[in-house]
């Protein structure tokens, strides 16, 4: 059954996974609030050069820095890995 997910946080991680869903058939939408990459992403051009340009140019993955994207979906996941100690108290407890 094709469905429509929506990935958010298209980074090393999050673009792998987006891609996946793309290769195996279903409608994904990829949001980041980083414009310059959704501007890369867009044009085909793959900013992390973990997937590569031409995977990126050739599948039919929307990318968007509009949260409208998260309405439009039958599931959404997020993907949000960033350096320890960046946000501060942001780990919680788990933080050492």
């Amino acid at each position: 059954m094709k469905r429509t997910v929506c990935v958010t946080g298209i980074g090393y991680v999050g673009l792998q996974l987006a891609t996946s869903f793309d290769s195996n058939g279903h409608e994904v939408l990829a949001y980041d609030v980083d414009e310059t990459r959704i501007d890369a992403l867009s044009s085909g051009r793959d900013p992390t050069g973990e997937v590569g340009d031409e995977i990126i140019d050739s599948s039919s993955i929307e990318f968007s820095d509009q949260l409208r994207v998260l309405l439009e979906t039958d599931a959404a996941g997020g993907v949000r890995l960033e350096p320890r100690g960046k946000f501060g108290d942001f780990w919680g407890p788990f933080d050492d």
